[in-house]
């Protein structure tokens, strides 16, 4: 995938939120979807989030999910996304990070300069 090919506009769902389902269902080609939690994600989540990503991928809308390599194996997405937490371990996995650079776009959420400068170190 080339960097003109991803989504200028991006719909971030919480699948917890039962109110955001209705708008979910309406998002267009030109979208891209970043799947996230408040709380931290687990393989709930991540079996939560499959007919949604079964949807992305039929309707062929790019998405991202936060940082699983085990999950991002299995659905394909566009992008995984790295928080503070795994910005750690995957400074000491190497290969695991090289892995992930190799298949996958890296995203990160950032709030702060030193949050920016730490996810350029990874990246």
């Amino acid at each position: 995938m080339k960097y003109h090919d991803i989504p200028t506009k991006w719909f971030f769902y919480n699948p917890t939120i039962v109110s955001n389902k209705n708008i979910f269902y309406k998002i267009s080609k030109e979208s891209g979807v970043v799947f996230y939690n408040t709380k931290p994600v687990s393989e709930k989540f991540f079996i939560k989030i499959k007919p949604y990503v079964f949807w992305c991928k039929k309707n062929k809308i790019k998405f991202i999910i936060p940082y699983s390599f085990y999950w991002a194996n299995r659905y394909k997405p566009i992008g995984v996304m790295i928080d503070n937490k795994f910005q750690k371990i995957l400074l000491k996995k190497k290969n695991d990070l090289q892995k992930l650079k190799k298949n996958f776009f890296l995203v990160s959420k950032i709030h702060n300069f030193k949050e920016a400068i730490n996810i350029k170190r990874l990246i």
